[in-house]
């Protein structure tokens, strides 16, 4: 399981380090997840690392674990509620998301390096 957590930190790291260098691809993803039923793979990807780091709150060092946690519920629930929420209402966020300036989403690439190195020290 400590792999696992170790797989996606790495991802998170590289996506971040991706958006400080290219924050324009993020708007491309962006783009790409507005469309049709991707919002719900978004939704799925959300819910299963969600799930992945609630399971491997037991093997975190115990002083993370209530970051995990929290992090790992915060993950499932966000990804449930884009279930509940209507696609209109989805799509509008994304357009939100898309129109946002570079420096956005270099903040943004940053707090993912910040997870991605919470993550990997956590186990």
């Amino acid at each position: 399981m400590s792999k696992v957590i170790f797989v996606i930190a790495i991802m998170a790291i590289l996506e971040g380090v991706a958006l400080i260098v290219r924050p324009d691809i993020y708007k491309k993803i962006v783009e790409f997840f507005s469309r049709g039923k991707m919002t719900w793979f978004a939704a799925l990807l959300n819910i299963i690392v969600g799930v992945i780091l609630l399971m491997a709150v037991t093997i975190c060092k115990p002083q993370m674990q209530w970051l995990i946690l929290t992090i790992g519920v915060v993950s499932c629930v966000g990804g449930t509620a884009m279930f509940f929420i209507k696609q209109a209402k989805l799509k509008s966020l994304f357009v939100w998301l898309s129109c946002r300036g570079n420096w956005f989403y270099r903040i943004v690439g940053l707090l993912e390096i910040a997870l991605g190195s919470v993550l990997i020290y956590s186990i």
